[in-house]
């Protein structure tokens, strides 16, 4: 399941692989195994909704993958309007009313939970994380992350989340 999900949407692997892990291997009956699965779809459709990929509406899907495909990158919305080929403004106003929430917040959304990912490896300090999600400063990194998450990346780290 999981493979043909990324066959889809590749990008997910990179943000979310650490959430969708499951090992089998370890279970022991018939009925572990079956909640192992149950908890593995729960934790798929959480991620489904989490980024928006519900969406039917083709320019908030193609704006949502364009997020995701640069989440590494600075991102504004006259990228996502010029990759989708319409008005920035019809995109901000289409955006709000399909997800409930504005592209800005999206995007915030979509850095913190890759620079989670990020955090979760133990492989970058934050400024590394900061600079790599395209944020000049790391200040303004960490307060969002703060924000977003109710930690900042140093108690994010430790709590193994």
């Amino acid at each position: 399941i999981r493979e043909e999900i990324y066959k889809d949407f590749p990008w997910l692997e990179k943000i979310e692989s650490m959430t969708l892990d499951i090992v089998f291997n370890h279970l022991k009956t018939i009925h572990d195994v079956k909640l192992a699965f149950l908890r593995y779809m729960r934790n798929m459709l959480e991620v489904i909704k989490k980024y928006e990929l519900h969406h039917k509406d083709g320019i908030v899907k193609k704006t949502c993958q364009y997020v995701m495909d640069h989440v590494e990158e600075n991102i504004t919305l006259e990228d996502v309007a010029n990759e989708v080929h319409v008005s920035k403004s019809y995109i901000g106003k289409l955006f709000k009313q399909k997800a409930g929430y504005n592209f800005t917040d999206y995007v915030t959304k979509v850095k913190m939970e890759h620079a989670k990912a990020l955090l979760r490896t133990g492989d970058y300090k934050n400024y590394e994380v900061s600079e790599r999600l395209g944020y000049s400063s790391p200040d303004y990194f960490c307060r969002l992350f703060k924000q977003y998450s109710g930690c900042t990346p140093l108690e994010f780290r430790k709590q193994g989340s």
